[in-house]
């Protein structure tokens, strides 16, 4: 089922949030800028494979289901938070680097958690509108959703 790389990607990304945060235990602010970094990148390839084809598509069959529940929005906040860290990082006392860190962390968790809430109950109408056809669903998904952003997806695949 090809919606599950996007769970999986919400599940590499909690577990991206463990390793920052052991950076932030040891003070080690370099190894928390390269994880960050990776992190962030891993982020804006997912949030352009969301917002430039999944949310449409399921829109699509659902009426607009992602749209109506603001989560095109969430990407906004989090790229207003995101700016924050990248200038903290860049010279900030370290207790101010990791608030701002924090407060994007928690931020972002309870915008994975909103996607889920919304998109999980979803699927199963959006899958049998598709008349259950797996061939079908995959095409579509890889033309609407894969092929128009496929500048950064053998780095998110590899």
């Amino acid at each position: 089922f090809p919606f599950a790389v996007m769970q999986q990607t919400h599940d590499v990304i909690r577990g991206a949030f463990k390793d920052c945060k052991y950076a932030i235990e040891m003070y080690d602010r370099e190894m928390l800028r390269e994880l960050y970094a990776d992190l962030s990148r891993c982020i804006a390839t997912h949030t352009n494979l969301e917002d430039n084809g999944l949310f449409s598509l399921i829109g699509d069959y659902t009426g607009d289901l992602p749209q109506k529940a603001g989560l095109e929005d969430l990407h906004v906040r989090d790229a207003e938070l995101q700016k924050a860290i990248v200038a903290s990082l860049d010279g900030a006392e370290f207790a101010h680097v990791v608030k701002v860190f924090e407060d994007w962390m928690e931020n972002h968790l309870e915008h994975l958690a909103k996607e889920e809430k919304v998109m999980t109950p979803a699927l199963p109408d959006f899958v049998a509108r598709m008349d259950k056809d797996m061939v079908k669903l995959g095409k579509i998904f890889n033309e609407k959703v894969l092929s128009p952003n496929d500048d950064d997806l053998a780095w998110f695949a590899g």
